[in-house]
């Protein structure tokens, strides 16, 4: 929806015409000229959207009860120097009488004030929220006029459209429950009010905490609100912070963003290098991170006392809970803060004793007394024969980080193997073999070459071409919807030729070291080769022909091994860069963005397997809703990585969303038709699936999982590389094993090509 935007001087004739129009009504007539006199007062360029917002009105007959809502709108906010919400109520109401009607304009105009008194200046962007309702569902908006009263003071009005967002997507096929939804009658819209309301809670409370925490230090923290995240995440200097705490109601979130803020600061004052996870259990670190926590706090307590206020209330675990890891180590975490909870726990008491130990050393300055302590505490509760499950435990107190800030990223050589082969290994194929050596080849039904089977006509337009339409999966409804989705190809921009040969030249030495790594590898059946003269085992037949030979007097034949082989690479492999609008940013301390690494590493990538004629194809992708998921072409299977794709992946340029499911399923059409031993799906991506329609945070990420396993189905392999920030879901999506975390954006090219080696050795 347009907004009223400066015009120069007030057009004379927009207001004659509105007189004539107005004052032929002889019920329209004395409140027009109260309010026109009012409007005469206005700054031009807003004299004259008035008018033209009530010539508007009359133009889709909204009918006099409307006119004269909108005029006596006019009357009050204008004396109050509130021109410009009457002009955008005015332009809502227009539009909305369109799909609904005129009562409902009636309606919106008259719940103008209300508005302005509950949102203040964002009264146009409750607005735009509620003319998409109309478009949508018409006979929803009077109810939803109805209960803005109780909802915009939870969740403001920049979270609006999402809760109506939610209801339209849950309810999509249900009028009756969507009306319950929009009129607070449904459970679910009470849900969702609330988690709006935490997150609304937290935003409006960030300034303060932030200026709590800079008043410790003297430092102001960078603070990234990251969605679906649970809890902060240090990567100082950034403090990665959840939108809203979970299961803490909305007054609580004031206070734990400001305890999570000062715990960071803690660790910025008082904290130490990294530690070295190497020969430590996953219980050991989960330890040691607990002690480095109560040892900055201690020491921050000393200098301010207060802190103990901030800390104390989410301290609540206590020694009624069950005697596992989980709920162990957070009575220990509260006995390490507060000197006065007592717990019957001798695991505990041992773990005090440690630490006033330490402490009455003169260890409260040396980070290395966390790592001897969490080692024997880890060795304690082995002995104890307790579980513990790293993948599902969860730091306690909830103001507390998730740690992965207080080690270091590097992977030793043989442990990044490891980490790799485990992965390998999750997407590989079960082998066949066969005596005459012949290859198994798993080819699709005949379709295009160059497009999915479920790909429409192309339609040009300038919001891209329209590829295909592809289902989506609602976890909640459990229903795969079909035609859901809109995929979009855009044309790819294409960079000059100095940034080419920059990306040339920079990738050059790595993509060599890469082409040799996999020069040898073979990647396809496996054959077994009979009547070898060397070999691993032996050739029954050739065996006995030979022992025959022996005994009739002939010279045996000494080709009596056999040996497996593979004879050719046959991998298809499809990269897919995530262009979101997070790529954007730029690396900690440098100027260089996170897409600029996966260009760089998709570039060595490319260069290599050119060199070795393997098969690759590359796609940028991107999204802004789902009718309009984008995808770049970069580089087709067809195509050398020349000059020309060059400039297309050089040309990429990030911005909206991350749709991941319906880029799965894209990726997968691709590789449908490829003739291949193996078809390697490699998803880039450097956040959990979101867009702009979607505020359910498991929405997409079940639809993702969903896209997965049909790919699975498909004999496609889909893996998963989250560069940057914590990922949260990749497992779940890509399957345990599928999705290796980079903490390190630069680690980005060595881990691409260390996994292409792996597939292609295989």
């Amino acid at each position: 929806m347009s907004r009223p935007q400066p015009t120069g001087a007030a057009s004379p004739d927009t207001m004659a015409a509105l007189a004539r129009t107005v004052l032929a009504r002889e019920s329209l007539a004395a409140s027009f000229l109260e309010a026109s006199a009012i409007a005469e007062g206005f700054a031009p360029e807003l004299r004259d959207a008035w008018a033209e917002r009530a010539l508007a009105l009359q133009a889709v007959n909204a009918g006099v009860a409307c006119s004269l809502a909108f005029f006596a709108l006019t009357i009050r906010l204008g004396r109050r120097d509130a021109a410009a919400t009457p002009i955008a109520v005015a332009e809502a109401a227009a539009a909305i009488c369109r799909h609904a009607g005129s009562h409902a304009a009636t309606a919106v105009v008259g719940a103008g004030e209300a508005m302005l008194g509950l949102v203040g200046d964002d009264v146009p962007v409750v607005l735009d929220a509620l003319v998409d309702l109309a478009e949508k569902r018409p006979k929803a908006i009077e109810p939803a006029l109805a209960t803005l009263g109780r909802v915009l003071p939870v969740i403001g009005a920049a979270a609006y459209r999402e809760w109506l967002a939610a209801g339209l997507r849950a309810h999509a096929t249900d009028e009756g429950r969507l009306l319950a939804y929009v009129a607070l009658e449904d459970p679910l819209a009470r849900e969702r009010l609330r988690d709006h309301g935490r997150a609304g809670a937290l935003r409006r409370s960030m300034p303060s905490a932030l200026a709590f925490a800079a008043a410790l230090d003297g430092d102001k923290p960078t603070a990234r609100l990251v969605p679906r995240a649970e809890r902060a995440s240090l990567a100082l200097p950034i403090v990665v912070m959840p939108e809203a705490f979970p299961d803490h109601p909305a007054e609580d979130q004031g206070d734990l963003a400001a305890a999570a803020l000062a715990h960071a600061a803690a660790h910025r004052m008082f904290g130490g290098a990294p530690f070295d996870p190497r020969r430590l259990k996953p219980v050991q670190v989960a330890l040691t991170s607990m002690i480095e926590d109560a040892r900055v706090e201690t020491l921050a307590l000393r200098r301010f006392p207060g802190l103990a206020r901030l800390w104390r209330p989410f301290h609540t675990t206590g020694p009624d809970t069950a005697r596992t890891v989980p709920f162990l180590m957070a009575r220990m975490a509260r006995a390490l803060f507060d000197p006065t909870y007592d717990d019957p726990e001798a695991w505990i008491a041992k773990a005090r004793a440690l630490f006033a130990a330490a402490v009455a050393a003169g260890r409260l300055d040396d980070p290395t007394m966390a790592r001897e302590i969490g080692g024997l505490l880890g060795n304690d509760l082995g002995q104890m024969r307790l579980s513990f499950n790293p993948k599902t435990w969860v730091v306690e107190p909830i103001y507390r980080d998730d740690h992965a800030g207080l080690w270091t990223t590097e992977t030793p050589p043989e442990a990044e193997a490891a980490e790799i082969d485990v992965a390998v290994e999750a997407v590989r194929r079960r082998e066949e073999e066969r005596d005459d050596g012949r290859s198994r080849e798993e080819t699709a039904p005949g379709a295009p070459e160059e497009v999915g089977r479920a790909r429409l006509a192309a339609e040009d337009d300038d919001a891209g071409t329209v590829i295909e339409r592809l289902p989506e999966w609602d976890h909640e409804a459990a229903v795969l919807r079909p035609d859901w989705v809109t995929i979009r190809a855009y044309r790819p921009a294409v960079r000059g030729a100095d940034a080419v040969d920059r990306l040339a030249d920079a990738v050059a030495t790595p993509a060599k070291r890469v082409e040799a790594m996999i020069r040898g590898a073979r990647l396809g059946l496996p054959q077994r080769l009979k009547k070898q003269a060397e070999g691993d085992m032996l050739d029954l037949d050739g065996a006995i022909g030979a022992a025959i030979a022996r005994r009739i007097g002939e010279t045996p034949d000494h080709r009596v091994y056999r040996r497996t082989d593979r004879k050719i690479r046959d991998l298809a492999t499809h990269l897919m860069i995530d262009t979101s609008e997070s790529t954007r940013d730029p690396l900690p301390g440098r100027k260089t963005r996170v897409l600029d690494v996966e260009i760089e590493a998709t570039a060595v990538l490319a260069t290599a397997i050119d060199a070795l004629g393997d098969r690759l194809a590359v796609e940028g992708f991107a999204s802004d809703g789902r009718e309009d998921v984008r995808v770049t072409p970069v580089k087709d299977f067809a195509e050398r990585f020349d000059a020309t794709t060059r400039a297309r992946l050089a040309g990429l340029e990030p911005g909206r969303s991350t749709r991941l499911g319906a880029v799965l399923r894209h990726g997968g059409r691709r590789l449908a038709d490829r003739r291949a031993y193996r078809r390697l799906l490699v998803v880039i991506t450097d956040g959990e699936p979101f867009d702009v329609d979607c505020d359910d945070p498991r929405y997409l990420v079940e639809d993702a999982r969903r896209a997965v396993h049909e790919l699975c189905a498909a004999g496609i392999d889909a893996f998963g590389l989250g560069i940057g920030a914590p990922h949260a879901t990749g497992d779940r999506i890509f399957g345990r094993g599928n999705f290796v975390p980079i903490a390190r954006p630069e680690d980005l090219t060595r881990a691409l090509s260390a996994l292409y080696f792996r597939l292609a050795a295989r």
